[in-house]
């Protein structure tokens, strides 16, 4: 399990042993995670217009940290493939992200107003 707070860290919770780890968080509030289809990723954004991705078992970031919003990154979600992430902001846009170099793949910027996430 993990938990996002609104002074922007984020915990990593272990429902068997209780165990909870603080990572390297953000600098505003905490608006969404999601955890890789393997369960080996976290990714979390916040208000800082900011995404990172963790690894599950250490906490250490994985990937520098995925900017481009202009607005509050309020959604994220891994799509079942694990090679993309995709993010929505109140900047108006959703952004494919390419976890393996870290780069955005596509900007969706049709939208008239602040969009969140909701991929199966």
């Amino acid at each position: 399990m993990a938990a996002g707070t609104i002074n922007g860290t984020v915990m990593l919770c272990d429902l068997e042993t209780g165990h909870v780890q603080p990572l390297d968080g953000h600098a505003m509030p905490v608006r969404s995670l999601s955890f890789s289809a393997d369960g080996r990723l976290l990714a979390s954004a916040s208000d800082d217009k900011q995404i990172r991705i963790y690894d599950v078992h250490d906490g250490r970031l994985v990937v520098p940290r995925l900017t481009g919003h202009a607005g509050w990154v309020v959604s994220v979600e891994f799509p079942p493939s694990g090679q993309t992430l995709v993010s929505a902001s109140t900047d108006k846009t959703v952004r494919v992200w390419n976890i393996s170099n870290s780069t955005e793949v596509h900007a969706f910027r049709e939208h008239e107003d602040q969009v969140c996430l909701g991929l199966y």
